[in-house]
């Protein structure tokens, strides 16, 4: 994901099977550490943390903007894992790369975070009802956040 050949071969491919317009793109890949503190982190562990949470939805975005140019409009949605803001010293490469990306939640166990509230949510950023929101962090953690 973190890498700007991939992301671009998978842009051309988009565009030959679908066209040059895109209107949705949910950026939801993500990768967490060995649970590595910064003293014993290695730089592997770091580069592959950085280019996949960090580098690879800002060139995915990159890429993907003229296409939602040619529909005159778009839906953008960056998403993190919860366990993106929690700035432990165990796990040092996700929690900076998350941090970059704007995610700060502070821990909790329940309830349950399900795939559809994820989805239900990006859906409705894409919708017009949510056309006076831009720029806004929304967690979409059931109230780990509060």
């Amino acid at each position: 994901m973190g890498r700007a050949d991939s992301i671009k071969e998978a842009v051309e491919v988009y565009r030959a099977t679908y066209g040059s317009k895109l209107d949705i793109l949910a950026n939801i890949a993500g990768v967490m550490d060995a649970f590595a503190s910064a003293d014993t982190m290695t730089d592997d562990v770091w580069e592959r943390c950085i280019n996949i949470n960090l580098k690879g939805p800002t060139l995915l975005t990159r890429e993907i903007l003229p296409l939602m140019k040619n529909c005159g409009q778009g839906s953008l949605s960056t998403l993190e894992s919860v366990p993106g803001g929690f700035d432990g010293v165990d796990k040092a490469g996700y929690a900076t790369s998350a941090d970059f990306i704007g995610i700060h939640v502070p821990p909790g166990t329940e309830p349950a975070l399900r795939a559809e509230h994820v989805a239900n949510t990006i859906a409705f950023l894409a919708s017009d009802l949510a056309e006076g929101i831009t720029g806004a962090i929304i967690p979409v953690d059931r109230g780990w956040s509060c």
